[in-house]
């Protein structure tokens, strides 16, 4: 449709940020509100974390062909594992399996805190779901700032509503925010 003259929409995550989208106009990725599925739920009393990657990879390069698909998944599961084991928290992470979406879902209602990926700055429908479901959002967004301007872009200017950390700062993070739980 671009090529017959048609305007061209990106979603404002990473997508936007690429060459090939140059010009073309940003639009936030939308999360059904209405539906009770992407809407808060009463939280428990013990902090409550999750952890929904749509896969389980691990890092790569940034020149690799499977960077984005990056989530630090095992580093990730060590912290939350680590944490686990010196605060009493409740953890809502996937296993061995995928799970569905509509478990990962209700996963997120019921945390208080949601992490999305540390890996490549950017920000997904966990991130969404995450703040839709009432959760405090853990991710990498402004490792890259062209991300970060798209998130801004998204929300009509306002700084993104994430809690930044990398992998190497996810357990002093998450750390912090279950202690001011």
């Amino acid at each position: 449709f671009v090529d017959a003259g048609f305007p061209g929409v990106v979603v404002g995550q990473y997508q936007a940020t690429l060459p090939e989208f140059s010009g073309w106009s940003v639009v936030p990725n939308p999360i059904p509100l209405w539906e009770p599925a992407y809407q808060p739920d009463v939280k428990p009393d013990l902090v409550t974390i999750a952890y929904t990657p749509s896969g389980r990879h691990e890092s790569f390069p940034p020149d690799h062909k499977l960077w984005w698909h990056a989530k630090g998944y095992e580093t990730t599961m060590r912290v939350v594992h680590r944490l686990a084991e010196r605060h009493p928290i409740r953890l809502r992470v996937i296993g061995d399996a995928q799970i569905s979406h509509a478990s990962a879902l209700a996963m997120k209602r019921d945390a208080h805190i949601v992490i999305d990926e540390c890996v490549t700055g950017s920000y997904h429908r966990n991130s969404l779901e995450g703040l839709a479901a009432a959760a405090v959002v853990v991710n990498g967004v402004g490792l890259r700032p062209e991300i970060g301007d798209m998130a801004r872009i998204c929300s009509g200017g306002a700084e993104p509503p994430f809690v930044f950390a990398t992998l190497q700062t996810l357990e002093w993070e998450l750390e912090h925010l279950i202690r001011i739980g």
